[in-house]
Formats: C-alpha cells, structure tokens, sequence
C-alpha cells in the first residue's frame, strides 16, 4: 500500500508537538510493515526539499507568499490557504496513492476532500473547536474567526471517507460532529518503547512536569501543591520540561511559574529546562521518581504514554483520554483537576514509596506496551486505510448525510 500523510508537523525540522510525534513514529512502523509511505509537509517559509529516512519519505515546501488578510481572520486564512496549496501540490508528487491520511487540525484535507479524487482519512487530534478556548485564540470580529476556523476543520473531517481517533476523542465528537459510526476507528497514538530503566533507589526525590507551559497542561497546579509536598518530604525537586506559551501582551509562562514560586516561598525547589530534544525528554523522565500531568484537556496524552513507557508512575488529571493510559492505584494515580491536596498526597504518597513507585512505572510500561506498540498501531492504522478505500469507492463520507 502506498500512504501519504500531510502534516505540517514532522520531525525533526517541524518537531512541535503531539501531531508530529504521531506521524514520525507511525510512518516508521507502517514502513516496517513493507507500506511505501509518504510525508508531505507544507509550512511558512519552509526550503523546498525531498528526504528519506528509515524508509520514509518526506517532501516539504513552503506556503506561497500571497496577500494575507490576518487583521480579521488570521486563523481562518491560514486554514484556507494550506487546505489550497496541499490540494495543489499532492497531483505534483506523482505518487498515485492508495490513501491519503491528514489531521483535522488546520484543516490540511479540506481541499483533498473536496476534490475527492482520492481515498482519504482524518486523523482527529485536537481541533480548533477544542483548544481555542485554551488558547485564546480566533477571537477576532466577536469570534467569527475561531468559529470558521472550527467549521473548515470539521468540514474536512465530515468529508473524509475514514476517521480516526482515540476512543475518549471520538466519543467526545462524534455526536456534535455528526459522524457515521461505521467510519470511525478508534486507534491509539504509537508511542517508541524505550528499555523500561530501573527506578532511582536513592538520590533526591524528584517530580517531572513534561509539557508546554500553557494554561492547558496546568502545570500552574503542580507549582501549588509544592509547599505541602515539600512539607512532606523536604528534599524533593520538582522539574518542569517544555517550551513557553505567550500569549499577546502577557508574560511568559516560565515567567510567571517563577515569580509564582517566588511568592510561595518554594523557588529553590523548582527547576525549567525549557524545550527539550527527544533524548533530552527521556532524559528528564528517567531522572523523575513520579511524573505528573495536570492537563485540562487532551485527546490522547504522549508525554503520559512516554513516562510510563520509561517505567515511571504517572499522576494525572481525571480526563477521559488520561483514563485509557493510566489506572489508578496501579500504575499511577488520577486526582480531580480541583482537588488540590489530592495532587500533593498523589505526589506524596508515590515519593514516600519507592518500592511502590517503581511497582506502578513497571505496570505501567507493560500497560502502555499492550495499547501503543507502534507494530500494533500500524496493523490497525492499516486496517483503517483499507477500509476508506473500500467506502471511497462507494462514495461514502464520514460525516452524517454526506455524499
């Protein structure tokens, strides 16, 4: 089968975040599998190039320098102009592909779709109808933008034959997207299983943080349980490993969180490394005695995966995605995203323990093991594409009444 991915996303020259992680790791594992497989990724000022590694191929190229109107709606335009220009430059690859898969996100697959000329699967991630209220994003003209940006999204998924998406995801949209429930597929993200490494017997107690430093993630909530974990257990350091989020005329994250430790009185036990490469991460996890996820929202949770897939107990936020990757009391815990000193005794419990620790990250590697092995990921992402060629030559949409 020959597969094309569009993200703008891949690494390692567009490494941002959990769509690029996806595409990376599942590209790979679907060439293993004897797939061709493909990877076009169209980004802003981008040099045009063709590459291959571990027997995938990635073609970049740039957005065309065109007349932008982003006074009144930035985020719309940019959504409208990559759905054009990756519908423009697919025929141009001369790959004839057997499918084609792209993210809801930004709305990739929107021209594709509406040409229809080739079978097409959307992976959902996380949608603009779904972040923006964390970012504070598309709120131009009363919110026209963030709105139309949202609807060019979903148009782009309702019109692919095949969707595909965690469990937790598609049973939060399938009902106001109006999906057809024989087009979805609910797959879990691949997640790279390192050699799961032994938990540290002594040294200092340590809480790793992995995530952008953004609302979002909440990792405000870790910084507020720190002066009763640290009355707890006195030594221990808290890590936090991810990039600044600023938002227009704000301080940055990284910023704040320090003044904020400042003002409790617990600074000298906090630590930002800021972004970090792949091994830089695995680094920090390895480092951490417990690591801990507060997030609002997410769809799937990679650095949850990650962390567990290291061998290390994850304390999460109690999220429907975070229930498929942790199981509480076994390999890690789930608090109550309002539950203050239920994060400290999570956190304090965990670090007191570590024979308890270490009990829980191994559970937890073997959990994650079972549902994200990229092998296994691919034989169902295969599954998927073979399944929207099928329902492509029948015409059929994902999206409820669409043909």
């Amino acid at each position: 089968m020959r597969i094309l991915f569009v993200s703008q996303e891949m690494p390692p020259e567009t490494d941002w975040g959990g769509i690029g992680t996806y595409v990376d790791v599942l590209s790979e594992a679907l060439a293993a599998k004897g797939a061709e497989v493909h990877v076009l990724s169209v980004v802003d000022q981008q040099p045009a190039s063709r590459s291959e590694a571990a027997g995938v191929t990635v073609h970049r190229y740039c957005l065309p320098p065109v007349l932008r109107p982003a006074l009144y709606a930035p985020e719309s335009w940019l959504r409208i102009l990559l759905a054009v220009s990756v519908a423009r430059l697919v025929p141009r690859l001369g790959l004839e592909a057997d499918v084609v898969e792209c993210p809801e996100w930004m709305a990739e697959g929107l021209g594709l779709s509406l040409r229809g000329r080739l079978p097409l699967v959307v992976r959902l991630h996380s949608s603009a109808r779904q972040l923006f209220r964390y970012a504070g994003k598309g709120v131009h003209l009363h919110g026209l933008d963030g709105r139309l940006a949202a609807r060019l999204e979903e148009a782009s998924a309702k019109r692919a034959n095949v969707i595909v998406s965690t469990r937790a995801n598609l049973d939060e949209v399938r009902g106001w997207m109006r999906l057809d429930q024989l087009a979805l597929h609910a797959i879990p993200y691949p997640v790279r299983l390192p050699q799961v490494s032994p938990m540290p017997r002594t040294g200092t107690p340590r809480v790793t943080f992995v995530g952008r430093l953004e609302p979002r993630k909440g990792p405000e909530l870790v910084l507020r349980a720190v002066p009763k974990v640290l009355a707890a257990v006195p030594d221990a350091r808290f890590t936090f490993v991810g990039r600044d989020v600023v938002a227009p005329g704000a301080m940055p994250s990284s910023g704040w969180l320090l003044r904020e430790a400042q003002r409790l009185g617990v600074a000298g036990a906090i630590e930002l490394t800021g972004q970090l490469d792949r091994a830089g991460v695995e680094q920090q996890l390895r480092r951490a005695t417990v690591c801990t996820f507060p997030s609002r929202w997410e769809s799937f949770g990679n650095a949850v995966a990650e962390a567990s897939a290291v061998g290390r107990p994850a304390v999460v936020s109690d999220i429907p995605a975070f229930r498929d990757l942790v199981q509480d009391g076994v390999t890690g815990r789930i608090v109550q995203l309002d539950d203050h000193d239920g994060w400290a005794e999570a956190l304090i419990e965990l670090l007191r323990d570590r024979e308890r620790a270490q009990a829980a990250g191994e559970a937890g590697a073997a959990h994650i093991a079972r549902i994200s092995d990229p092998a296994r990921v691919a034989d169902l992402t295969l599954a998927a594409h073979e399944h929207a060629i099928e329902r492509w030559a029948r015409s059929e949409r994902a999206g409820a009444g669409f043909v």
